[in-house]
């Protein structure tokens, strides 16, 4: 997902979390994790990185 998609969803208050307080997101479908993954247990996408990255 591109950075416009993903700031046009924060706007219209679409939330696609799987866990609230997770550091880690998945780039591809933005679920939140506690830990960092190789690859999304959600969607086989294989970028996870720190929120603050």
């Amino acid at each position: 997902m591109g950075p416009l998609t993903a700031v046009k969803r924060r706007l219209q208050g679409v939330v696609s979390t799987r866990e609230p307080g997770g550091e880690y997101t998945c780039q591809s479908c933005e679920s939140r994790f506690d830990v960092q993954y190789h690859t999304c247990p959600n969607c086989g996408g294989y970028s996870v990185e720190r929120l603050d990255w």
